[in-house]
């Protein structure tokens, strides 16, 4: 295993571990994934700190978008703020803003990714504009999107330490609708 499979797989073990510690213990089936966005954004910059001189655009567009994300979660700025200025920033646009640039620089990152696979960029752009304003309206498809992205990063796998960047979050926001899944229906 390279030192990117190994950082990925012990990522995901560690989530997966704590899982079945907690399922044990207090018959809960939750993934932490209030904690995918700081995981996947550590990892990243890992990443970007490893191959600063060969895919430094892509890794720092992804790294990025997850910066974006980690800060749209009224759960990070509940931890940050007063309960005050906490409720003050929720009446704001603030967080939806920052959700929009997080999809703004993913979907920009899938669509470098793509193109550098050798795909035609004009309907690649195309197909992801219209994803990204569906995406804007409807957050749901966003999970599928990713999981399309990941079969076409799958299917052409030329850029390991992206592919296994985008594995990661694919991954752990897979954890995340599994819990969903299990604990509400």
């Amino acid at each position: 295993m390279i030192k990117e499979e190994r950082t990925v797989f012990l990522s995901i073990l560690t989530l997966l571990l704590y899982v079945i510690v907690n399922l044990v213990e207090k018959g809960i089936f939750a993934f932490p994934y209030p904690l995918n966005e700081p995981i996947v954004l550590i990892v990243s910059f890992t990443f970007f700190y490893w191959h600063y001189k060969k895919h430094y655009r892509l890794i720092l567009l992804f790294g990025l978008s997850i910066l974006f994300r980690l800060f749209s979660q009224n759960f990070i700025w509940n931890l940050c703020l007063s309960d005050q200025n906490y409720l003050k920033l929720t009446e704001t646009l603030f967080p939806d803003i920052l959700y929009c640039l997080y999809l703004i620089h993913f979907f920009l990152f899938a669509f470098f990714y793509l193109k550098e696979n050798g795909k035609n960029p004009i309907y690649i752009g195309l197909a992801l504009f219209g994803l990204l304003i569906s995406c804007l309206f409807f957050p749901e498809i966003e999970f599928l999107f990713l999981l399309v992205l990941s079969l076409f990063a799958f299917l052409y796998k030329r850029n390991t330490q992206i592919y296994l960047l985008l594995l990661l979050f694919v991954a752990l926001e897979g954890f995340k609708v599994l819990t969903y899944v299990v604990n509400y229906i």
